[in-house]
């Protein structure tokens, strides 16, 4: 990704395309009424997207800022699978685990 400037590109558009998707994400979480901790954490991707962007637009002023961005990245891959396992567990009729 970081050997030609295309990849790049591709890797920020590909990002800006699930920022999107958290705010969609957290519209059919409310809407099917999905549970305050699965709304929370929803709502905390929406969060951790919109830090990712602050993190990179810091590069410039503040490099030990913006170096949180891929750390940001692990933890926003771990809500996304906490998440996932939280929807999964709800839909075969067992309750999550804590």
């Amino acid at each position: 990704m970081f050997d030609d400037p295309s990849a790049f590109v591709t890797h920020r558009e590909f990002a800006y395309l699930f920022g999107w998707l958290t705010f969609v994400l957290v519209a059919l979480a409310a809407l099917a009424r999905a549970g305050r901790r699965m709304i929370g954490l929803a709502a905390l991707t929406v969060l951790l997207m919109i830090l990712q962007s602050v993190f990179v637009a810091m590069r410039g002023d503040y490099p030990a800022i913006a170096a949180l961005h891929p750390v940001n990245g692990v933890a926003l891959l771990l809500v996304a699978i906490a998440l996932a396992r939280s929807a999964w567990a709800t839909r075969s009729g067992v309750p999550a685990a804590a």
